[in-house]
């Protein structure tokens, strides 16, 4: 049996960052939906409506059934034709695919999208570091940057891209994590070095990595973010099986945990959040028992001074 879920759009009208209503436009089936992506279409520049592409990660708990990636393209020209919509499938060969992400053009010359796949579903645990070629109305190449590397366990939530050797090419950045039925979990944020010229059109060889330090194991952001004595570039994790939301400084291969007692941390973005000027993390909990957001003021030193987490009583420090 097939279960679809609808996948609702909505308006929202914002001023200065603060939404002050929504409006439901319309809404289209999809079996299993899991992560939704709005993506730029085709390396458009231009602001019409055809500049943005939905794309929907579909997965099953079933161990024998495949797993898809959906897309609608040009999707502001059809608003008022949703529930007529019939989403077009980008790949069925990514095992649990999760958040579905831009590749900045100039990595490959075209227009791709990377999926980071996997997760601790028996069957299922072989996690991938996929792009597929989206720069024409025909959906291109599947390539695996993690391919044959020996251990096949580890799975993957989010895929960024910056350079991190200084080369003047852009690498894959991600978290990934590995959990036995039986036993602890294990995370990492790790880089997938981005190649030669030729090698990286080819992809004729898996991406070597490089794993920069223990605890992240699903999301994370970054950004650079300025200290009294210079600006840095900075990856902040979570740490869902770790419990730990952690702080890396790329250039001084500096760590820190910032908190480490809020429950199972799951998601992480930097962004001013009261337009003050300066950053600030959204972060979301989520468990068994629970799930929330919180909120924390990235500090003047952010290397050594302590975090504060917002809330509407107090502003409280975490060591």
């Amino acid at each position: 049996m097939h279960i679809v879920f609808p996948i609702l759009l909505f308006t929202v009208n914002c001023f200065l960052g603060y939404c002050i209503n929504s409006k439901l436009v319309g809404y289209f089936h999809v079996h299993s939906p899991g992560f939704v992506s709005v993506l730029r279409s085709n390396s458009s520049t231009d602001s019409s409506q055809n500049e943005y592409t939905i794309y929907i990660s579909s997965f099953s708990g079933n161990t024998f059934s495949a797993d898809h990636v959906y897309r609608l393209t040009n999707i502001g020209n059809k608003l008022n034709q949703l529930d007529q919509l019939k989403p077009e499938v980008v790949s069925s060969h990514i095992v649990w695919p999760n958040e579905i992400h831009d590749v900045p053009d100039h990595v490959f010359g075209k227009r791709m999208v990377s999926i980071a796949g996997g997760f601790l579903v028996p069957f299922k645990t072989k996690g991938t570091i996929s792009v597929i070629d989206v720069s024409s109305n025909t959906i291109g190449g599947l390539y695996e940057l993690a391919k044959d590397h020996l251990d096949h366990d580890w799975f993957y939530h989010r895929i960024l891209w910056t350079d991190m050797n200084g080369d003047g090419l852009d690498d894959a950045v991600t978290c990934r994590a590995k959990k036995s039925i039986i036993g602890a979990a294990h995370g990492e944020l790790l880089w997938f070095e981005n190649p030669s010229q030729v090698v990286r059109d080819k992809f004729e060889h898996p991406w070597d990595h490089f794993v920069i330090g223990d605890h992240s194991d699903t999301y994370f952001d970054m950004a650079t973010l300025t200290t009294p004595d210079g600006s840095y570039k900075c990856i902040v994790t979570t740490g869902f099986f770790s419990n730990q939301l952690n702080l890396v400084v790329i250039q001084e291969i500096h760590s820190r945990v910032i908190v480490g007692t809020h429950g199972h941390v799951f998601d992480v973005q930097i962004t001013d959040l009261n337009k003050d000027g300066n950053p600030d993390l959204l972060v979301t909990t989520n468990g068994i028992s629970g799930a929330a957001v919180y909120a924390f003021e990235v500090p003047h030193d952010f290397r050594y001074q302590n975090f504060f987490v917002e809330n509407t009583e107090t502003n409280t420090p975490v060591p």
